[in-house]
């Protein structure tokens, strides 16, 4: 192989090193915020590339490139949603940006209430827009603002009010040491249930990364050392914030339902971390791309996956993972809903 060729073809397996390095913690970084959103669409020009240039470059070994991207281009598509839908419904959806969207009460009640009830989980919800949807759709719920520094919004849980579900306790937990911000952690009953813990998380956003020492100029230079710093303080904090998750539930005796806004793609480090203990809903019983922060440019349409379903050993996702269609209009977030069941019989606690 000549020269040209072997830089043609390391060229064309750029993005499937970028696939190997994602998954590797101690290179998880800043890059990996931006890298994890583009990878699928870089695997599939490469793969391409690679088949329209396969007489230049050696037909089998273009081949197996194009085989090798289009394998990283499809990484997260699922094609498991098939089966009945069995045990209890899990929801939760990010109900953020109220200010663009002056009727989302309205729009959340009416998306809602033609969904099955079970355990559903908002983020970005204020106290009073929870007491809203626990009158409206008659639930019980609990809820607690992110942090105590001025802080209206933060994490809700809602249950049904009738049918025996019991909401057993709820806790505020930090998420990290050096953040202000907690997640929702609470013991529920369902219905013929055993306990299951549940929590509800959203972990460090972009805009919530700004640093106190960032440039305030508005060149091109300020802005994009801006940007790094705060992608830098976002995923060491989302690492942190993961591992502090999953190590507190190792001491945990019940099973453990983790849903919530995630602001990462599923192919960064702390989604390879998760998965090694948890079962990815979408991945499971999920159909297609499951894309739940749709794009505006891409006429609301597409976009990435950054709210998540996971659960532990002892549960098992047993229906259908899905985006609920229409509820891009009350939040710039998709609601995601599955079905969750015990993996094994369990007694219930007296």
């Amino acid at each position: 192989m000549t020269m040209g060729r072997l830089a043609l073809a390391f060229v064309l397996c750029v993005p499937l090193w970028l696939r190997l390095f994602l998954g590797l913690e101690k290179l998880d970084g800043a890059w990996s915020l931006i890298a994890g959103p583009i990878l699928p669409v870089a695997g599939l020009i490469a793969a391409l590339i690679a088949v329209g240039l396969r007489r230049r470059l050696d037909p089998r070994l273009a081949l197996s490139i194009a085989a090798f991207n289009l394998a990283v281009t499809v990484e997260d598509i699922a094609v498991g949603g098939m089966g009945p839908d069995e045990g209890w419904p899990v929801l939760t959806w990010n109900l953020a940006d109220a200010a663009g969207y002056p009727s989302q009460m309205d729009c959340a009640v009416s998306t809602l209430s033609k969904q099955p009830r079970g355990f559903w989980a908002f983020q970005e919800m204020s106290r009073e827009e929870t007491k809203v949807l626990e009158a409206r759709l008659r639930l019980q719920c609990l809820h607690l603002e992110y942090h105590d520094r001025g802080s209206r919004n933060g994490p809700a849980l809602c249950v049904p009010a009738e049918d025996g579900w019991v909401v057993q306790s709820g806790y505020a937990h930090k998420m990290t040491g050096d953040a202000v911000n907690r997640y929702l952690f609470a013991e529920v009953i369902p219905p013929q249930g055993p306990v299951i813990n549940v929590a509800n998380v959203h972990l460090q956003s972009y805009w919530g990364s700004r640093a106190s020492d960032e440039p305030q100029g508005k060149g091109l230079f300020s802005q994009l050392t801006s940007a790094r710093k705060r992608l830098q303080k976002m995923a060491r904090r989302q690492r942190a914030q993961v591992t502090r998750i999953t190590q507190r539930y190792g001491g945990m005796k019940d099973p453990l339902l983790l849903l919530g806004d995630f602001n990462s793609t599923a192919n960064v480090w702390i989604h390879h971390h998760l998965r090694q203990t948890f079962q990815d809903a979408h991945r499971q019983r999920g159909w297609g791309l499951g894309g739940s922060r749709p794009v505006a440019a891409l006429g609301q349409r597409v976009g990435p996956r950054v709210d998540y379903l996971y659960a532990s050993p002892g549960l098992r996702w047993s229906g259908e993972t899905q985006t609920i269609k229409g509820s891009e209009a009350c939040s710039d977030h998709r609601a995601v809903r599955s079905w969750l069941s015990l993996d094994q019989p369990r007694s219930r606690r007296p």
